[in-house]
């Protein structure tokens, strides 16, 4: 075997995480050396993350067509193209992968190398033929579709949230076991391109999002008609002649039969690290993931990190997300090259649910709050009280702010249009310390779906200089400006 490659940096995974970090560390003079089995780009390129969103794309044209006579014009059901939609979904992957092509990641001096990584020892990796004794050891290996432990499951072909869009043709009816966030996004995709779609759960749908968040979710799906089935705590799937299977709910001994042109989908996921041999290399992990800490470090090997959905951080398994992913790949990179420790804060990071209306929200969920704050104040405004809003008939969801009695941010959340929009300066507000006060010093064009956040600051502010106390702050604020 040749000498071991002797790199600053060997990061495995390919995906969002792994290849940012590569060129950002690579543009800033490392040595880089990136594993990846398959093909550059991950989950995000090749996986289900620009197929939803491009599939998605087509069910909001669709609904939008339906909707039309509200605007007053004339309204259609419109004709389905899979195929058409699917050549779309590939297009834009192929137009994306552009940036992450092996062309151009061996162009900024990096070492790709294509085969399976496995640690070795605690401070060495073998990928094929190849030996890597790198100063540190990055790992970016993404999640994976979780196999569910559902009674007959293995005895029929269940789709998963990646697989599902592969499929050659639109199912006519589709049977979603998990109403998490993904569960909740494939549902009302597949039932405005025309699928009869049910969703099953053993809990509650969307358990981990507040209840006040969630419902506007929840009730636009029943609108358009998915069936949602919750708390269903012990599933079991029998199949039956041809593709034909039942669902049998619960303990009074349900059976639900869904006939030939059904197909199942199981939502979930699961951190990806098979075949990496994690114990050879001393790096401690769970279920979850490689367990790291907030610096993004190993707890039990100082060579090695982990960042994305791989790393669970204090033991929490993470959220498959491409944003999130490329802010700890951002992070690393500046702990890396300034050597100072990096410290991830997840409550930073907006997190989204890609329906309609849309939910996205940053910050500390209202339980978490209610166990670090014993004062806080709530203040909301609703959508239907915007006028750019109410102009385009999206009226429905609102805007929530939590706060501290001195204004700081806490948790912002909007459920409704444009949600991952809306919600930018509420995020750049968190990270930079900013008040809600000051956010109510902003002039945005009217008539704008921003006016909401606007408002909800302006209420806010008009109400904490009520206080004497909080006046006098605030004159004495603008004399030393």
């Amino acid at each position: 075997m040749a000498d071991p490659l002797t790199p600053d940096l060997c990061i495995i995974g390919a995906g969002a995480a792994g290849t940012t970090l590569a060129m950002g560390a690579a543009a800033a003079g490392q040595s880089v050396v990136l594993i990846e089995k398959a093909t550059p780009g991950g989950a995000h390129l090749h996986g289900s993350r620009i197929a939803a969103q491009a599939f998605r794309a087509a069910a909001m044209a669709a609904q939008s067509q339906r909707a039309s006579a509200s605007l007053g014009l004339k309204s259609r059901e419109p004709p389905i193209d899979f195929a058409a939609i699917r050549a779309n979904a590939a297009r834009a992957a192929d137009n994306v992968a552009r940036n992450v092509a092996e062309q151009r990641l061996r162009a900024l001096g990096i070492t790709l190398i294509n085969a399976t990584a496995r640690f070795t020892r605690k401070n060495q990796v073998v990928a094929g033929n190849v030996t890597v004794a790198a100063r540190r050891f990055v790992i970016a290996t993404g999640s994976k579709p979780e196999a569910r432990p559902i009674p007959g499951l293995e005895l029929i072909h269940a789709l998963n949230a990646d697989t599902i869009f592969d499929l050659p043709a639109l199912p006519p009816r589709l049977v979603i076991i998990g109403a998490t966030a993904r569960g909740v996004e494939l549902a009302q995709i597949f039932r405005r391109l025309g699928s009869d779609v049910t969703v099953l759960d053993s809990g509650a749908a969307l358990a981990d999002v507040d209840e006040e968040l969630r419902e506007p979710i929840l009730a636009a799906l029943r609108r358009e008609g998915v069936r949602l089935t919750e708390n269903a705590p012990q599933m079991q799937i029998e199949p039956r002649q041809g593709t034909s299977f039942t669902v049998a709910l619960g303990e009074d001994g349900t059976v639900k039969t869904y006939v030939n042109g059904s197909h199942l989908c199981v939502t979930g996921h699961q951190a990806q690290m098979d075949s990496l041999c994690l114990d050879d290399g001393r790096v401690a992990w769970t279920r979850s993931g490689v367990v790291v800490n907030r610096h993004l470090r190993s707890v039990s090997n100082s060579h090695v990190y982990a960042i994305g959905s791989v790393a669970a951080i204090d033991g929490q398994a993470a959220e498959p997300s491409t944003h999130l992913a490329e802010h700890q790949a951002d992070l690393l990179l500046l702990s890396l090259l300034l050597r100072r420790p990096a410290r991830a804060k997840a409550h930073h990071i907006p997190r989204v649910i890609a329906t309609e209306p849309e939910l996205c929200t940053v910050g500390w969920r209202e339980h978490e709050i209610k166990t670090r704050h014993r004062h806080c104040q709530v203040w909301r405004w609703p959508f239907g009280q915007n006028e750019a809003a109410s102009i385009g008939r999206h009226s429905a969801g609102h805007i929530r702010v939590i706060t501290a009695l001195d204004g700081k941010i806490l948790s912002a959340s909007v459920v409704g249009p444009e949600a991952r929009e809306l919600i930018a300066p509420w995020v750049l507000a968190m990270n930079q310390g900013i008040i809600i006060d000051d956010l109510a010093r902003l002039t945005t064009p009217a008539p704008s779906l921003f006016d909401v956040s606007r408002q909800v600051a302006r209420i806010a502010f008009a109400t904490r200089l009520r206080s004497p106390w909080r006046s006098l702050l605030h004159r004495l604020r603008g004399a030393f400006k």
